[in-house]
């Protein structure tokens, strides 16, 4: 190998030639023209989101109720009233008897009834965002490599796992020796 690459180890190389016969090159082993094998490593990543979904309705309806309303109100009338008295020396005398006829209007209170719209109040229906929070509790597969039984170091690329300790579950120990 005149290229500068190391070589691998026989465990290495036996580990590669395994994860290749038992997977084939669907499973992330890829082999170059130089000898170099290539093995990706997968991880499932955790897509926490929301969706709208209808939760039911709300009718809203109008209803015309008729109620009975009673309102006292006095109404007056006129009537007439005839006083006679008997005449004296001191009361007016006409020189004149002749025919004559007096009108006097009678006036009476008639009951009117009348019915007009009026604002009784004003409703106003809206609606109000109400969050509450749910913790999502499911697992995730990574996959990781082993190499002769030691766990090689991750690269530094980032877990698929909240940063919530709580969440997170423990490390996974490999206890095969």
């Amino acid at each position: 190998m005149s290229d500068g690459a190391t070589p691998l180890s026989r465990a290495e190389r036996a580990l590669v030639d395994a994860v290749r016969t038992a997977l084939g090159d669907q499973a992330g082993v890829r082999a170059a023209a130089d000898g170099e094998h290539r093995i990706v490593l997968h991880e499932e990543r955790l897509l926490v989101g929301r969706r709208t979904v209808p939760d039911g309705e709300v009718t809203i309806r109008k209803v015309v109720d008729v109620v009975p309303v009673t309102t006292p109100l006095e109404l007056g009338h006129e009537e007439v009233v005839i006083e006679r008295l008997p005449g004296t020396d001191d009361s007016p005398r006409e020189t004149v008897v002749t025919d004559g006829e007096i009108r006097i209007p009678i006036l009476e209170e008639r009951l009117v009834v009348e019915k007009r719209l009026v604002v009784r109040e004003v409703v106003v229906v809206r609606r109000e965002r109400v969050v509450r929070t749910e913790a999502v509790h499911e697992t995730v597969r990574r996959e990781r490599l082993v190499v002769e039984g030691e766990e090689v170091a991750d690269d530094g690329t980032a877990p698929a796992m909240p940063d919530d300790p709580a969440v997170r579950p423990a490390p996974h120990r490999d206890t095969r020796r």
